[in-house]
């Protein structure tokens, strides 16, 4: 039977051999409909469930109202009664809700593309929801426009973000300063006062240990948003913390694309790091390591093969050059070794402009080292020149 004939069905008793019961509410439906839309009524109706050959269902703690639009959408395969429902309401995302309970998929993948499409989505509101309601596909989509944009930081709406959104959204360390995640945590924290119980929490999901004063003074003024006991406290737990060094020999302590963390630079493609305005491109390792060893392929722009400079750092003010490739003419795969030393952040600056790397970064502690420059200390490049 076609879909536009279980229109014709939808709340019809004809042909009906299951009831669903809601609240006292009747609910006339059909099991092979059912079953071939939804997973869940699959399992219960070819299972050794009671309700599989009961002629009346009762769906226990379900929104009436939502799951007659599931149910509207089991039966015409359309979301046009969805069309008219705002997408930050508590209705819509009912709808979602039961739709992720009784695992009906394609419901949620039609509608999580229709959010897709439109353009105005706010990805702090939408996470908010998606968080509330435990809709699982949406929140994995959100994550994916935070991650991308990166404009939640200077949005309005940052400061409506529920306390379990925030939290969620702290703990994706995403690809931008510490301090400017630290003052949109600021501002919220400033326009959400009745929930200072929390700010503990909030406030060890950031390190503050290379944030500068002024930045913590914030904290303190205009208003005491801290007890100072408890901030000096895990700022001395931070400091300690971060003295703690970690030595790979021979493999790469970045994971993976997922795990690589850019400061500076922009990922326009899925495989590349473009670098900023400034020239740099800017990689977090998120805690100390000893190495020697930096690995990465570099896309020179135009005509021209890059030359660049690589320095480190362990709070992102104060950095140390390790190596100097500014007067060599650079291209594709850089083995770069240098004296061993810690560090958290790298930087590389480019000499010329529209100069990029791919992701596959690696830092690492290396055992094969290479020829030093005797006058200059420095290694003596032998890749790619």
């Amino acid at each position: 039977m076609s879909v536009k004939n279980y229109r014709k069905l939808y709340l019809n008793t004809k042909k009906s051999d299951v009831t669903l019961v809601i609240d006292d509410r009747e609910l006339p439906a059909h099991r092979f409909i059912l079953s071939e839309r939804s997973e869940y009524f699959k399992t219960m109706f070819s299972s050794s469930f009671i309700e599989t050959n009961s002629d009346k269902i009762t769906l226990q703690e379900t929104n009436l109202k939502a799951f007659k639009s599931v149910l509207k959408y089991i039966y015409t395969g359309t979301i046009e009664h969805l069309y008219n429902v705002k997408i930050y309401s508590d209705e819509f995302f009912e709808v979602l809700a039961r739709a992720q309970y009784y695992m009906v998929t394609k419901l949620l993948l039609d509608t999580i593309s229709c959010i897709k499409r439109n353009a105005h989505v706010d990805a702090c509101l939408l996470l908010n929801k998606a968080i509330a309601y435990t809709v699982d596909d949406l929140i994995g989509y959100t994550t994916f426009m935070i991650r991308k944009g990166k404009s939640c930081f200077i949005t309005q709406t940052f400061k409506l973000m529920s306390p379990k959104a925030l939290e969620y959204f702290l703990k994706l360390r995403l690809d931008e300063h510490e301090s400017t995640i630290f003052k949109a945590l600021v501002y919220w924290m400033q326009n959400n006062l009745e929930h200072s119980a929390l700010f503990p929490n909030f406030l060890e999901l950031v390190d503050l240990y290379v944030l500068k004063e002024k930045h913590l003074d914030m904290l303190f003024e205009p208003i005491q948003l801290i007890d100072r006991s408890f901030y000096e406290n895990l700022l001395k737990e931070q400091q300690e913390k971060a003295k703690k060094v970690q030595k790979v020999v021979n493999q790469n302590v970045i994971s993976g694309i997922d795990d690589l963390r850019i400061l500076d630079g922009n990922r326009k493609w899925q495989n590349t790091i473009f670098e900023t305005n400034r020239k740099t491109i800017i990689v977090d390792l998120k805690q100390h390591y000893l190495l020697n060893c930096i690995k990465l392929t570099v896309n020179s722009s135009g005509h021209f093969d890059a030359s660049y400079v690589v320095d480190v750092s362990n709070n992102i003010h104060h950095w140390k050059r390790v190596i100097d490739h500014s007067t060599y003419q650079c291209f594709r795969p850089q083995v770069l070794y240098f004296e061993e030393c810690v560090f958290r952040f790298f930087r590389i600056k480019f000499m010329t402009q529209h100069d990029s790397i791919d992701t596959n970064i690696e830092a690492l502690y290396s055992t094969d080292l290479p020829e030093i420059d005797p006058e200059t200390t420095l290694i003596v490049p032998n890749q790619n020149i």
